[in-house]
Formats: C-alpha cells, structure tokens, sequence
C-alpha cells in the first residue's frame, strides 16, 4: 500500500472512532435540548428574537456588539426598562455577573431573570455564559433565549438533569406576571 492510501485509512479510522465516542456520550450528558438556531430559524418558529437582530449592532452595558450572550442579555434588560448603563463596574464577562450582582442572584428560575454559568459550569468555558428566561416549565426545566460569541441566536430547552442547569439567576428587573381570567 502506498503512503497516500495508509494515512486516508488511518484518518478515517481516527474520524470513525471519533464521532462514535462522541455520539455515545452526547445522550447521556445531555440536559439542553435546542429548540431553533439562527434569527430566521427561531422566528419560522414563534420564538422571537425581541427586536435583538436589528439591535445587535449597538453595545448594551458596554458589551461587545453582535453575537455574543452578554450584549444579548444586557439588550434584555435594557428592552425590559433598565438605563443602558452597566449596574456594576469591573468585568463585563459572563462569569462576574452572578459574582457582580450576588444580592440580586439566587437559585430561583423566574421569567425575565438573566439565567447565569460561572465559568467552567457547562456548557460555559472559561467566560462563564448568560441567558434570558423565557418561560419556567417547573423548577427544574426552563426555556431560554440565548445569543452565542461566535455562534448564532437560538432557544433552548434545560433541566436540572446532566449537569448543564445555571450557576444562579439574576434578578434585575423580571417580568411581572399579571392574572388574567
């Protein structure tokens, strides 16, 4: 065999075993079920990006315009009634913010809480992640909206099983629920 045909087999090999070990533990960790990805893909849906698309461009509590969690929530909070300023000083990462506002976090999911990922708690890595509650399911599933540095908008689906449930949730300014008959 030539050395061309040795390596293709061999990578090939590499890749079988790869996506094998990959597809075995996906199932089991998984805790987050993606509802849509993608501006489009979420509103052929109903899930609403709440205006964000149009406003992504704009750096809300001086976060890094564009796809990112962190500028995603902050837009939130802002669309929800807060002045565009950051409430704290210091790090805008996604991992100071439960430490940032830790009068304002606890581990009671509610609609309109930023749902917070200390850095290194999946599926967060070494900047923590952030999301916006959209609904609560019970107390231990949740629906959120999220936004993704490098990746895409998107609604997802979490439970407290496997390991992928928040750090907290901030409390800035949820959504007040009003009785309807």
């Amino acid at each position: 065999m030539s050395r061309l045909p040795r390596a293709l087999v061999a990578l090939v090999c590499l890749l079988l075993v790869t996506t094998a070990e990959l597809g075995a533990a996906g199932p089991a960790q998984a805790s987050s079920t993606l509802l849509c990805k993608g501006y489009t893909g979420c509103a052929n849906l109903a899930m609403s990006n709440a205006g964000y698309q149009a406003a992504s461009g704009t750096m809300w509590w001086r976060m890094y315009a564009g796809h990112n969690c962190t500028n995603y929530a902050a837009y939130r909070m802002v669309l929800s009634g807060l002045p565009n300023t950051r409430p704290w000083s210091g790090s805008g990462n996604a991992s100071n913010w439960g430490h940032a506002e830790a009068a304002l976090t606890n581990s009671v999911p509610t609609v309109g809480a930023v749902a917070w990922w200390d850095a290194y708690v999946r599926p967060a890595g070494s900047a923590g992640h952030v999301a916006y509650v959209e609904q609560v399911v019970s107390a231990d599933e949740i629906v959120v909206s999220q936004d993704s540095w490098g990746g895409d908008f998107s609604w997802a689906r979490i439970t407290r099983a496997g390991g992928s449930w928040p750090s907290g949730f901030i409390h800035f300014n949820d959504a007040v629920l009003k009785n309807t008959v």
